[in-house]
């Protein structure tokens, strides 16, 4: 059994929690946090992120880069209407992967990034 519950719902589990590391950014601003997820749950985030996974040969990468689509919506972004959003994850049986999108000011979080 999981020591914490999964991060959606709040139930609780068998088996080890995925760790999910999201940052959003605003200019110099930066509002982060970590939630977990069972095994389920670890599926749905992965499935939802896999299309803006970069790789080690991406970096550096910059919130101007092709990226510019918005997690929340799939609408295409502008420097000036969004923010960069970074997800790092490390889940069961995987290495850490690295994610970037953007996010429109007024779309909201996405529903696999939980509060």
């Amino acid at each position: 059994m999981a020591l914490r519950p999964c991060s959606f719902g709040f139930h609780r589990f068998h088996g080890k929690a995925g760790t999910v590391y999201p940052a959003i950014l605003r200019h110099d601003d930066a509002l982060r946090w970590k939630f977990w997820t069972c095994p389920d749950h670890a599926l749905v985030v992965d499935e939802a992120l896999t299309p803006y996974e970069i790789g080690d040969d991406s970096l550096p990468i910059k919130p101007t880069s092709d990226a510019n689509t918005c997690l929340t919506c799939g609408g295409s972004t502008q420097r000036d209407n969004s923010d960069a959003v970074y997800v790092t994850t490390y889940f069961q049986g995987q290495d850490r992967r690295d994610f970037f999108a953007s996010i429109h000011r007024n779309c909201g979080r996405p529903g696999f990034l939980p509060e």
